[in-house]
Order: C-alpha cells, then sequence, then structure tokens
C-alpha cells in the first residue's frame, strides 16, 4: 500500500537514488533477504512499471552484474506477472541493461529458475523482447554456453506459441 501512495513522484525519487547508489545498492543487496523483496515487488505491479522507467539501465546491469548470487535467489520469488508487465512497459529498459549484462549471471539466474521463467515468458509481449534480443546481438551468442540445456528446452518445450510469434532475426547467430 505504501508504494501506491508514493506514485510516480515516489518511483523518481527512489530511483533517481539508486541511480546515484549502485555500489552501495549491490553491498547492501548482499544483507537482504530476497523474500522480503520479493513481498514488496510482487504486491505494487503499477510501481514497478513506474519504477523500471525511471531506473538508469546500465547502473542496474552493474548491480545485477555484482549481484547475480541474490538476483538468483529473488528471481524464482517474483510474481512472473510483475514482472512481465515492468518488461512489457520498459522496452527500452530491458534493450539497453541487456546490453551491458554479464552473461554468465545471467545464465545463473535463468539456470536456477525455469518454473519462474516458463510462466513468465508467456506473458512476455514478443515485440518487447525481440526488440531487446535484436538491438543486442551480442548477448544471446554469448550467453548459450553457459545456459543448461534441459532448463532451456523445459522453458521452450512449454512455450511453443509464444515462441512462434517472436519476431527475432536469427542471422547474427550464424558461424
Amino acid at each position: 500500500e505504501i508504494l501506491k501512495a508514493l506514485g510516480s513522484d515516489g518511483a523518481r525519487l527512489i530511483a533517481d537514488a539508486v541511480n546515484k547508489n549502485g555500489q552501495f545498492i549491490s553491498q547492501m543487496l548482499q544483507y537482504l533477504d530476497p523474500r522480503v523483496l520479493a513481498t514488496v515487488i510482487n504486491g505494487s505491479t503499477d510501481f514497478a512499471i513506474k519504477l523500471t522507467a525511471e531506473l538508469d539501465p546500465k547502473v542496474i546491469a552493474e548491480v545485477v552484474n555484482r549481484s547475480g548470487d541474490f538476483l538468483t535467489r529473488l528471481l524464482g520469488l517474483l510474481d512472473p506477472a510483475v514482472v512481465a508487465a515492468a518488461v512489457n512497459a520498459n522496452q527500452e529498459f530491458l534493450t539497453a541493461s541487456m546490453a551491458t549484462m554479464d552473461p554468465t549471471v545471467l545464465a545463473q539466474a535463468i539456470n536456477a529458475n525455469g518454473p519462474f521463467l516458463t510462466r513468465l515468458l508467456g506473458l512476455l509481449d514478443p515485440r518487447v523482447l525481440a526488440g531487446a534480443i535484436n538491438a543486442n546481438p551480442q548477448v544471446a551468442p554469448s550467453l548459450m554456453g553457459y545456459l543448461d540445456t534441459t532448463v532451456v528446452a523445459g522453458i521452450v518445450n512449454a512455450n511453443g506459441p509464444f515462441l512462434t510469434r517472436l519476431p527475432v532475426s536469427y542471422t547474427h547467430l550464424r558461424a
């Protein structure tokens, strides 16, 4: 309820503090219980959308890169519908943050959270995901070597209808 009361102005203020203190945020996450943060995020879809729009993608990518273990624990606790709403409303953020994400950190989070990602993928707007992938052709090939093929197969097999709507150019993946 408090996040709803903060509204757009509160989202902007919090994002400004995060954007200016990425290293501190990374250090703080080492001590934060991911269940607490997940509870806050899961209860505030509109605020998550507004906050994501105000966050600096490069700062968040750096925080994620430094906080892989926390991200891995947090991801499975999040509501896929809340994450999808924030991602779908903020394609520019996804595209820009993806450009500087560490593929080993991303793969660790993906490999440990197959059930979450299986549910999430079907809720994502294919155009948003494709736009981010197409704008960052280096990400997919660099990520592939770190992914657990069993996890990826489970995600793909459960989301056939979504994948058929994904307008991605794979020409950059050819050897």
